[in-house]
Formats: C-alpha cells, sequence, structure tokens
C-alpha cells in the first residue's frame, strides 16, 4: 500500500489569491492615500511617499506571483499523490508510482512531475516549458532574491494567465 502524503487542505485556489491581492492593492492605495494621519509618514517628501507606495506594490506583486505559483506546485504534488495512492492505469500514473518506490514524496517538481507530464501529455509542453521557467523566477524569490536573475521576471497577470491555463488544460486526477 502506497503512503498517502498527509494533506494539510490549507492550500489556496486562484480565486482566494487573487482576492486576497485586490484586497491588500485596495489596503495599499488607501493607506498613502490617507498618509497625513500617521506620524510615520510626517517628514517624507509627496515623492518620497510615492516611491514608498509603487515600492509597497512591486513588493505585494511579487508576493502574490510567489502565492500562485506555490498553489500550482500544491495542485501537482496533491495530483502526484493521487494517481499514485488510488494505482491509477494511464502511463503517467504508473511512471509516478515508479518515481515514489525510489523518491516518495522527495520528488523535483521542475524534474521530476513537470518532466512526467511533458514526456506522457507532450501537447503541454506549451504551458510546462513557460511553467518552469516561472518556477526559477520563484526560487529567486523565495531564496531572498540576492543574486542578479539571468531569466525573465513576471508579474502577477503573467502568472495568473499560465496557472488558469495550466488548471483548465491538464487532465488532473484532483478537483480544484
Amino acid at each position: 500500500m502506497v503512503r498517502r502524503l498527509s494533506r494539510s487542505s490549507e492550500h489556496q485556489s486562484l480565486d482566494d489569491i487573487v482576492a486576497y491581492r485586490l484586497d491588500m492593492v485596495d489596503g495599499v492605495v488607501l493607506l498613502y492615500r490617507n498618509a497625513s494621519y500617521y506620524r510615520r509618514f510626517g517628514l517624507m517628501t509627496i515623492k518620497e511617499l510615492q516611491d514608498q507606495k509603487k515600492a509597497r506594490l512591486i513588493e505585494l506583486d511579487y508576493q502574490s506571483v510567489f502565492s500562485l505559483l506555490s498553489a500550482i506546485e500544491a495542485v501537482l504534488k496533491l495530483d502526484y499523490d493521487e494517481r499514485i495512492s488510488k494505482r491509477l492505469k494511464d502511463n503517467l500514473s504508473r511512471h509516478f508510482r515508479d518515481l515514489h518506490k525510489s523518491k516518495g514524496h522527495r520528488v523535483s517538481l521542475e524534474d521530476d512531475i513537470l518532466g512526467a507530464w511533458q514526456k506522457y501529455y507532450q501537447e503541454m509542453a506549451t504551458f510546462i516549458q513557460p511553467l518552469i521557467k516561472a518556477f526559477k523566477f520563484r526560487h529567486w524569490l523565495a531564496h531572498g532574491r540576492y543574486w542578479e536573475p539571468k531569466f525573465q521576471r513576471y508579474d502577477f497577470d503573467d502568472i495568473y494567465i499560465l496557472a488558469d491555463a495550466v488548471l483548465k488544460q491538464f487532465p488532473l486526477k484532483i478537483k480544484v
């Protein structure tokens, strides 16, 4: 019997992330619109306030992109678990079971999971390759952004479109 992943049920949907992001954008806009009410902004010029607001919105965009990519990782790992635990018979699921025998749940998202998707669902390459590139951006975000990236940077809309396409186009075995 395959040992199941201990699921938290706390992963976010794309709708949850979009709603949170909209709330936070509204909050930042309101904060800086009413900056005169806050002592910490008292000595700042209008230009400094505008620059700081812009920086906060950029950071919010980064955090939202990180959340979207993390949500897609969760879906792909839950799908991996579903396929192995239910012993599904399609080629991808068989490959995942073989992979699970050697690596368990310590599989690489890019190399193992997305690599297998690309092998068995070649028509999904138009989504898989951009997704792998986007995960490089997520690694940069997650590991402190201390090096100059040699890859494309993404904004929220870019990643939302990609994530939505993955959820709609991939023949996933879990409900999303």
